[in-house]
Parts: C-alpha cells; sequence; structure tokens
C-alpha cells in the first residue's frame, strides 16, 4: 500500500543502521543539497533534489523519501519541512 502526502507527493519510509553523518558522506545521492535541519545536523536533516522534485529526510536512522508530483507539491513539501525545523 502506497502512502502520501497531503500534496499527493509519495512517501517511502525505511531505516539505517548508518549516522547522520555517514549517511550524508557515502549513501545521499550526488544532486541533493542540504535543506535544514532542527538539530544543527546532530540528530536530523533534509536535503532536496530540485531535478527530481525529490526530499529526503533522516531522523536518527528514519529515512522518508518524499517524491513530489509537480513544482507546486516540491514547494509545499519543502515548506512543510522547514517549518518543522524551525520549530526545532
Amino acid at each position: 500500500m502506497q502512502e502520501f502526502t497531503q500534496t499527493g507527493s509519495t512517501i517511502t519510509r525505511e531505516l539505517t543502521h548508518l549516522s547522520l553523518s555517514d549517511f550524508e558522506a557515502h549513501v545521499l545521492p550526488d544532486g541533493y543539497q542540504f535543506l535544514c535541519s532542527s538539530t544543527r545536523k546532530a540528530y536530523d536533516a533534509t536535503w532536496i533534489n530540485k531535478v527530481l522534485k525529490t526530499l529526503i529526510s533522516y531522523c536518527e536512522g528514519d529515512l522518508v523519501t518524499i517524491k513530489c508530483p509537480d513544482d507546486s507539491a516540491f514547494i509545499s513539501e519543502q515548506w512543510r519541512y522547514v517549518d518543522f525545523c524551525t520549530l526545532g
């Protein structure tokens, strides 16, 4: 069963045994730019790929990938993550 956000973006959830710094250095695909972190990259971070309209979020080993169907959804998803980061 597929999971979707309010904007219709597809959600994929995974787990990793890697630390945030190891994930960023060795696993994060090329083409992703840092978007935000509520803990200054101690435990969480979110990256975006503008070409793929995709966000990858890491939080203590939990990985969430959001694939957006269009530019509007991509912008909305970015704002949602930035809002979350500013609360931290």
